[in-house]
């Protein structure tokens, strides 16, 4: 009778064990098959953006990315986890790690197979530290896009610019040829190459993920556009002349697309015109060459009523849907009123408030009111317009260019400006918000259910399973 209790329990053991390395080996294939990582490091160093995650979900193709760095180098495993970041999101995307150290022969090997030499490089051999190919193509990302330089005069790895090389880089690839967008200089506009308050280099940071490329351009020198997929006019400070305004007409006829992002002009004690004016009455509208004032203090970002104030009055356009729905407020400065004659076909973006005001002169601005201060609710401060036909014309007209500089975490202003790029090309204009990257650890609603599972269920399942196992082990 002994003998049958010990070879009961003996079996009940064996059972307990081979229901627990059963269980660990469905939860080792669960996990494979549904791969999760959580970054903990303080500002999410490792956490690809939104932006990137899209872009990752489009891959159709198989993708390879040569990585050319020395596992010597301090900054290789932080390099490495973002690398596996890619990976994790985009199976397509194949990774390549070739040392050029120690393995040397084959990275020869590797610069005869495609091609590479100091002969057809913009610098050095050295300074190749990544290579992605797709479709046959192939763009390289320098040592100088991929390591910032620290203060102490040594590289120093900088995640943000690297997922930025690699994601406007793949971008490109994926999309096939490169939509130029042309900013034209010459009258004092906002820059593309210059650091400082007026200089738009944090938005074409944003839309080099879009694959979109940026030149200036002078329209004095150039009779053509054609090359243009998008033509910006942010920041006129000096008059257009008639031959400008010609090629300007020229391009919007021939199919163009337009961002005029229009500031009032002031000279002295008056309101002046920027030479655009009779190509946009010709369109039903008309810059109201005013001076926007709001009077809500809890739309205005400080006490005097003349300088940045939030816009959350969004119209009926696809461009604008996505921030109304989401309540993400726009930032503007010295802004001017825009007018709609009753035959346009243009949609107001946004207005400002019920208790705005216009200011006919900079004069009104300290005088105190009169007639050149008038209440004027509900102002049209942004529009589309689109021209059916073959080929179809789109402009977006804004009566400020100061909010695609205005730095603001509290505003999309950004978000906006590419989400208005995108409806000028023709592509969805419907955007996701920035990740906040000084949040430590961000878990999305799927991330959440999943470690619910784990916890709540999965785990006191396993141990129910094993306390079962042990009650009918010792049943007589």
């Amino acid at each position: 009778m002994r003998g049958k209790t010990f070879q009961k329990a003996d079996l009940g053991r064996t059972l307990n064990l081979l229901l627990l390395i059963l269980l660990l080996v469905l939860l080792n294939l669960w996990s494979a098959q549904r791969p999760k990582r959580w970054d903990w490091s303080q500002g999410g160093v490792h956490r690809l953006s939104a932006r990137t995650l899209a872009l990752l979900s489009e891959m159709r193709e198989d993708a390879d990315l040569y990585v050319f760095v020395s596992e010597l180098e301090e900054s290789y495993g932080d390099l490495r986890q973002v690398l596996e970041s890619y990976r994790l999101h985009a199976p397509r995307l194949r990774l390549h790690f070739v040392d050029p150290d120690r393995h040397a022969s084959e990275y020869r090997l590797f610069q005869q197979r495609v091609g590479w030499s100091e002969e057809n490089a913009e610098s050095s051999v050295s300074e190749l530290a990544l290579l992605l190919s797709l479709r046959g193509r192939r763009r390289a990302l320098r040592r100088s896009e991929v390591f910032a330089a620290a203060l102490g005069g040594e590289p120093a790895f900088s995640p943000r610019p690297l997922e930025e090389g690699i994601s406007s880089v793949l971008a490109e690839l994926m999309r096939g040829k490169t939509k130029q967008l042309c900013f034209s200089q010459g009258h004092g506009e906002l820059r593309i190459d210059d650091a400082g308050d007026r200089s738009l280099r944090p938005l074409l940071q944003q839309l080099s993920f879009d694959g979109l490329q940026a030149q200036g351009i002078e329209l004095g020198d150039k009779d053509d556009l054609s090359a243009c997929d998008v033509l910006w006019v942010a920041g006129v400070q000096r008059p257009w002349s008639e031959d400008e305004v010609r090629t300007l007409e020229s391009f919007w006829r021939k199919g163009g697309r337009l961002l005029l992002a229009l500031d009032p002009r002031i000279e002295g004690e008056a309101m002046v015109e920027s030479g655009l004016e009779a190509f946009l009455r010709s369109l039903g509208v008309q810059l109201g060459r005013d001076l926007v004032i709001e009077e809500d203090a809890g739309r205005r970002l400080s006490s005097r009523p003349f300088e940045a104030f939030f816009v959350d009055r969004f119209g009926d356009h696809p461009l604008a849907h996505s921030f109304a729905s989401a309540k993400r407020p726009l930032l503007l400065q010295l802004a001017q009123s825009l007018a709609l004659d009753p035959s346009s076909d243009a949609r107001v973006l946004f207005r400002s408030s019920s208790r705005s005001r216009r200011a006919l002169s900079p004069r009104a601005l300290f005088s105190g009111g009169g007639r050149e201060l008038q209440a004027a609710p509900d102002l049209p401060l942004a529009l589309a317009l689109r021209k059916e036909g073959r080929p179809e014309s789109r402009l977006v007209l804004i009566g400020d260019s100061d909010w695609l500089t205005l730095p603001s975490e509290k505003a999309s202003n950004l978000d906006f400006a590419r989400a208005c790029v995108f409806w000028l090309l023709g592509r969805n204009p419907a955007l996701e918000r920035s990740p906040n990257v000084d949040r430590a650890l961000v878990m999305s609603q799927s991330d959440l259910r999943a470690l619910f599972w784990r916890v709540v269920v999965m785990i006191p399942s396993s141990f129910g399973l094993l306390a079962f196992a042990a009650w009918w082990s010792r049943r007589r």
